[in-house]
Formats: C-alpha cells, sequence, structure tokens
C-alpha cells in the first residue's frame, strides 16, 4: 500500500506536467519553422491574377526620377605669368655690362673754336629698363709743362628733343671733369645719342698741344673705358677751318713755294740785256751792208 500510494503521487504529479510539455513541443516546431522558412509578402492587388485568362497585369513602371542638375564647373584660374628670368650678373655665365657706351671724337681740334663729339648709350639687357644713365667725362689738354683750367673750356650736353646745356667743370689733379645724368628711361635694347660740345679758348696757352676725352659710364662695372686723343691747333685764320694734313700736303704738291733765283753766274740779268743788244745791233749792220751791195 504505501508503494502505491507514492506511485500514485508520482503519476499525479508527472501526468499534468508531461500533458504540458506535449503541448509546449509542436508550438515551438512551428515557431522555428516559421523563422526558417519566412512566409512571403503577398503581391499587391495590382499584381493578383486576372480571373479566367491566368495572367497577370505588369507592375506599374516607377517614375523616373528627375537628374539632379550637373553643378557648374568652377571657372579655372588664370595661369600666374612665368616671371622672366633676369639678366646675368657680375660673376654669372653670360654677363656682360648693362650698358654699352660709344664715342665719336675728333682726331683734330682747332682752340678758339666749338668741336662736337656723339656719344652714344645703348642699354644691352633684355629684361631691366634703365633709369637716368649718368655718364662722366675726363678731359685733358697738355703740352709742355702746361695744362688747362677749368675756365680754360666750355663744355655743354644735348639729347634729342631738348636745349643745349652748360655743364660745370671740376679740377681733378690736371685733368678737367664733367658728369650729367640722361633724362628718362633707357628701354630694353634701346639707345640714345649725347651731343656733346667743347670749346677750347683762344686764350688757352699755345704750348698746349695734345688732348684727349674719356668718357664712361658710372655705377656701370666691367666696362671698356676707352681714352680718345686728339691734336689742339691754331686757328689758320678768321672764318677758316684748320687744315687736315691731307689737305696741307696737297697744297704743297700743287703750288711750290720758289725760294731762289736759278744760277746762271751773276747776281743780276745785265750781262743777259747787254748781249741781247749786241746782237741787234749786228744784225742791223748786216742789213746795211747787204743792201749797199745790191745797190752798186
Amino acid at each position: 500500500m504505501p508503494e502505491i500510494t507514492s506511485f500514485a503521487r508520482r503519476f499525479a504529479v508527472g501526468t499534468p506536467v508531461a500533458v504540458l510539455v506535449a503541448l509546449a513541443l509542436p508550438a515551438a516546431a512551428g515557431t522555428a519553422h516559421a523563422a526558417d522558412d519566412p512566409t512571403p509578402t503577398p503581391p499587391s492587388s495590382s499584381a493578383a491574377p486576372t480571373p479566367g485568362d491566368g495572367k497577370t497585369t505588369p507592375t506599374t513602371k516607377a517614375p523616373t526620377p528627375t537628374k539632379a542638375p550637373t553643378p557648374t564647373k568652377a571657372a579655372t584660374p588664370t595661369k600666374a605669368a612665368t616671371p622672366k628670368e633676369d639678366d646675368p650678373h657680375v660673376g654669372e655665365p653670360g654677363y656682360k655690362p648693362w650698358l654699352r657706351l660709344a664715342a665719336d671724337v675728333p682726331s683734330t681740334v682747332t682752340r678758339g673754336k666749338t668741336f662736337q663729339s656723339r656719344l652714344t648709350v645703348t642699354n644691352t639687357t633684355k629684361y631691366n629698363d634703365r633709369v637716368s644713365p649718368q655718364l662722366a667725362i675726363l678731359l685733358d689738354l697738355t703740352g709742355e709743362n702746361a695744362y688747362a683750367k677749368p675756365d680754360d673750356v666750355t663744355v655743354g650736353f644735348k639729347v634729342p628733343g631738348k636745349a643745349m646745356q652748360t655743364l660745370a667743370v671740376t679740377q681733378e689733379g690736371q685733368s678737367l671733369h664733367v658728369d650729367f645724368d640722361i633724362p628718362g628711361t633707357l628701354r630694353v635694347g634701346k639707345s640714345i645719342t649725347v651731343e656733346l660740345s667743347v670749346t677750347i679758348k683762344a686764350s688757352v696757352s699755345t704750348r698746349i698741344t695734345n688732348g684727349s676725352l674719356k668718357p664712361w659710364l658710372v655705377r656701370e662695372v666691367d666696362q671698356d673705358v676707352v681714352t680718345h686723343p686728339f691734336k689742339i691747333v691754331a686757328p689758320t685764320g678768321p672764318g677758316t677751318d684748320t687744315p687736315t694734313s691731307k689737305t696741307t700736303k696737297d697744297t704743297a704738291a700743287t703750288d711750290p713755294q720758289v725760294t731762289e733765283l736759278p744760277r746762271t753766274g751773276s747776281a743780276t740779268a745785265l750781262p743777259l740785256t747787254v748781249a741781247g743788244g749786241a746782237l741787234v745791233l749786228l744784225g742791223g749792220g748786216a742789213l746795211v751792208t747787204v743792201r749797199r751791195r745790191t745797190t752798186r
């Protein structure tokens, strides 16, 4: 009886548990099956089969979305100009003086008269304009133990389109010095010609017979400074030019000067006169003799 009672109790407790377990297993299995094989969403009413022919109506095509406007392309920035390379400087390959000076000076000048000289300045650079180039000139007037003073000369210069300007002359040792600026800007590759006017006054000592003009460009390095010599001669007469050496030579060849008479044995022409008179008398006597013989 005690075993039956114990079994009965176990049965009474276990039976409801078994029933609950039995009911829960199919529900859990269904839930798992549903997770593994989901039911597809039924098509919309527009895709439902048409009764009678078994065909389906195609789904309405969705409208094509409007294409977004292409953004305006930003303007390409202007390319910065490539900076020009600078002209070579002193010590760099290809360097040459940025300014070149050429002078035209006469070989002979006359004391008391004005002579003209031309100075041409050229900007030899490719990229650099030169503002107001400055020129300096050393003027030497020398002779036997003599040299000129600033008051002995007058110097002026003239640029195109401007009037002649007189320069201040200063003393530097035994030389005379002047300098001046060329006004304006000398562009790349351009030239300007300056007319230089020099007057050696007539009061200058006659012992001063030699001169030279040496121009150069101030603040220009590695330039060739050339000295231009000339002779100073006395004037040949009012309003006349000094003859050149060629003119003097030609004159001497075509118009020689007679310095003495031909030598005839006497310093006078009396013997010739006497001889001529004797010949005349002899000729007259001969004519008279012939006439007398004819008359007889």
